[in-house]
């Protein structure tokens, strides 16, 4: 009697799990589709890690081994350099922070005790400012270009007291217009901002808490121990490990499809709140404008039709590409990490607009 009941509940596992296992693997043959009938290209890395939630269901992904020549598989706590995607952490920390009354949206870069931006136009920018990328700050900071003495690595002699003096001067040359214009120095001064305050329910010195439990801001190569890929150019040429130095805050954050994912859920949960809206979000586009503009926190807003508004981040180093978008109105979101310089972008907007018009009107 044993033996039946057993087996009766074994196969009663085996059929409710089959829908579930063939919405997954009728998904990833419609993904590989994509990839083969848009000549998409993920040879020039050895990794790519893909994410997709789709109305209440949550698939994962995990294609190629950690280096061309290590055999070992990736998985969803292999860790990437995100590049732009860590603004999407570091816009949710500030919210979280707003609502424990630690920051508001209006203080300036004065109120934290940076000293060293003491009687220059940059204390007098605020935290939204910085987040929508109204500072006006430049995206490349010629002073610094001297640094580069390795190709492959951007940032590898830039320090914190180098790109301050940089910004000082550049600022001194030629003001603050407050233009609307992307630049990770907005996010290294939102960084420092957010650094400054010093409080464990938020952050531990870098580290997302409590629920960004394989995210760092750090550099890889302290990460000893850790599921790390190697890493290729855009032509599949092997680079070294990453240096982000000075920038580290802003843009060496390292992160992993597991907490992608949980990034990805609490955005869309967020984005029904009004106060988060006003924090973060754009109002509604007027209908069938394509162009992105930039929404209050920093992420790419498009107006996506049927789908309503498309929010999206992408990063692009010289050793990994990542993406992460998500539409509120149908509850769906990709990401992806790929580990060469070569944008993933297009394979996940082929995704988004796949399972907002294909793929969930088929199951």
């Amino acid at each position: 009697m044993r033996r039946i009941s057993t087996y009766a509940r074994t196969l009663a596992i085996c059929f409710f799990a089959l829908p579930l296992f063939s919405q997954k693997e009728h998904l990833l043959g419609e993904i590989k589709k994509l990839i083969r009938y848009e000549n998409i290209d993920l040879t020039n890395g050895s990794a790519t890690v893909i994410g997709i939630i789709d109305g209440d269901s949550t698939y994962t992904y995990q294609l190629g081994v950690l280096a061309m020549d290590n055999s070992s598989m990736v998985t969803d706590t292999t860790l990437f350099p995100v590049g732009g995607v860590s603004h999407g952490q570091l816009v949710l920390l500030a919210y979280h922070m707003e609502q424990l009354n630690l920051i508001r949206a209006n203080d300036t870069v004065g109120r934290f005790g940076l000293k060293v931006f003491d009687n220059t136009p940059i204390a007098s920018l605020s935290i939204s400012d910085l987040m929508a990328h109204r500072s006006g700050l430049p995206r490349i900071l010629t002073q610094l270009t001297r640094l580069k003495r390795d190709a492959d690595d951007d940032y590898r002699y830039y320090d914190q007291a180098k790109i301050d003096s940089a910004l000082i001067d550049w600022v001194g040359t030629n003001g603050l217009k407050k233009d609307l214009q992307p630049s990770h120095y907005n996010f290294y001064l939102l960084c420092r901002v957010l650094w400054a305050v010093r409080d464990k329910r938020v952050h531990d010195n870098g580290r997302m808490i409590p629920e960004m439990k394989h995210t760092w801001f750090d550099s890889l190569s302290d990460l000893t121990g850790q599921s790390v890929p190697g890493f290729y150019t855009a032509q599949g040429r092997k680079v070294g490990t990453p240096h982000f130095n000075g920038l580290t805050p802003a843009m060496g954050m390292v992160s992993c499809m597991e907490d992608l994912m949980i990034v990805s859920k609490i955005f869309l949960r967020l984005s029904s709140r009004d106060d988060f809206s006003k924090f973060c979000l754009s109002p509604d586009l007027p209908r069938k404008r394509k162009d992105p503009v930039i929404t209050n926190g920093g992420l790419s807003l498009i107006d996506a039709g049927k789908s309503g508004n498309l929010y999206f981040l992408t990063g692009v180093l010289k050793g990994s590409s990542a993406y992460l978008c998500f539409a509120p109105k149908t509850h769906t979101a990709v990401v992806i990490l790929h580990n060469s310089g070569k944008p993933v972008h297009h394979l996940g907007n082929h995704i988004m607009r796949m399972i907002n018009y294909q793929f969930t009107r088929t199951y």
